[in-house]
């Protein structure tokens, strides 16, 4: 779930942080002076060339292959060997990585090499190893791939001849394997089908094939699949519809992104529509009212660049370079001041137009502007901010 994107492609713990605001304060983009930080000098602040966000913690990747992790840490999420939670982004190795993606207690990553590497919570075996234990650094998977998405508790991976491979909890199908049985390791998806795009959500998985067409599966109780399911699973009381392997959502090519949240799923299309459908109840589909259950993509105009799906919200980047954000702000995540309940229309998130990434977490979100600055807004562990805060500055250790 937990997006990561720039455009045209399918997206902070802080205790006092010297040189740090908000809004559209003029702050620094990267380079410069070591700072500051609760008493410990760290290094300069960084410029970043992706940021990805989960439950309470986020990662990024600089402009030289280095990944650094940030937020909570209790299962070992942010790969550092420990479960002490960091402040500010904190240097992962010494590897040089191309991608990285954040789930609610893990994270995936791509090395530049391809290797693909997880880390953190497996209880249900997302990290994807063999093992139900957590990996406290990142630990191979044993195959090369070209693009990696962490769910809550499951993963997935576009393995380099564009198989689909996916591992973890199973509970309605959101593996696609025609099973609810959890996979320790990753297992082949679709038939050797061969996909473009791939994002994990809470309960169900969105993919794109190569041809461009659409497709999702796993729980379908709030219509986040997009299309009528074939199965129907148990959800404890009662059942739920589900899908148990991969269905066409949209056979038009046209796809260009997806992104899956905790209830909802987003796209982009060709053309630069984007589009929503599933969970409405707090406004994250975008459409300017309150949808309890939108079961096609229902469209919210034709000038976006990127578009990204978190928990209880979405976010997306206009053509122009400004950031917009959508449904639940209990927690400051959609950027806008305040603790209104939600939002059911687009808002801009500040007054700025050179943001070029934007990534949506479980209850906040990061985004990168101009020149690789990092920031960030709404609840990721510690940290807490109802409008963009700068978190460039980043430790060693």
């Amino acid at each position: 779930m937990l997006q990561r994107s720039r455009p045209v492609m399918a997206a902070c713990a802080a205790l006092f942080v010297l040189a740090c605001g908000q809004g559209g304060s003029p702050l620094p983009d990267g380079g410069g002076a070591p700072v500051v930080v609760d008493g410990s000098v760290t290094s300069a602040p960084r410029r970043y060339a992706q940021v990805a966000v989960g439950q309470g913690h986020g990662c990024a990747i600089d402009a030289d292959g280095g990944l650094w992790c940030f937020g909570s840490n209790d299962f070992g999420q942010l790969g550092l060997g420990d479960t002490v939670a960091r402040a500010l982004p904190t240097r992962v190795g010494d590897a040089s990585w191309s991608s990285v993606s954040c789930g609610r207690f893990h994270s995936c990553a791509i090395r530049s090499d391809r290797s693909l590497w997880c880390w953190g919570g497996s209880a249900l075996g997302q990290v994807g190893g063999g093992a139900r234990e957590a990996a406290l650094t990142p630990a191979p998977l044993g195959f090369e791939a070209s693009t990696v998405e962490a769910g809550d508790w499951h993963s997935c991976a576009i393995a380099s001849d564009a198989r689909l491979w996916c591992w973890g909890f199973n509970a309605f199908g959101r593996l696609g394997d025609g099973s609810e049985d959890d996979a320790l390791r990753p297992v082949a998806i679709d038939g050797g089908q061969a996909y473009r795009a791939i994002s994990a959500g809470g309960s169900h998985t969105c993919g794109i094939r190569e041809d461009g067409t659409l497709w999702c599966w796993g729980l379908n109780a709030q219509g986040q699949l997009g299309h009528a399911s074939a199965e129907t699973c148990s959800m404890g009381r009662s059942d739920a519809p589900c899908s148990l392997r991969p269905g066409v959502t949209s056979a038009v090519g046209d796809w260009l992104s997806v992104a899956a949240g905790a209830g909802h799923s987003c796209g982009l299309r060709a053309g630069r529509r984007a589009a929503c459908w599933g969970d409405g109840v707090d406004g994250q589909l975008g459409l300017g009212a309150q949808v309890t259950r939108a079961s096609t993509p229902g469209e919210l105009g034709d000038d976006w660049a990127a578009v990204v799906a978190g928990g209880f919200h979405s976010c997306g980047l206009r053509q122009d370079g400004t950031l917009w954000c959508w449904g639940r702000h209990a927690s400051g995540q959609l950027g806008v001041g305040g603790l209104a309940s939600e939002a059911f229309a687009p808002l801009q998130t500040g007054s700025e137009s050179a943001w070029e990434a934007v990534a949506a977490g479980a209850s906040g979100s990061c985004g990168l502007r101009q020149g690789g600055a990092l920031w960030c807004w709404g609840q990721l562990g510690a940290f807490s901010a109802t409008l963009p805060t700068y978190r460039s500055e980043a430790t060693d250790r």
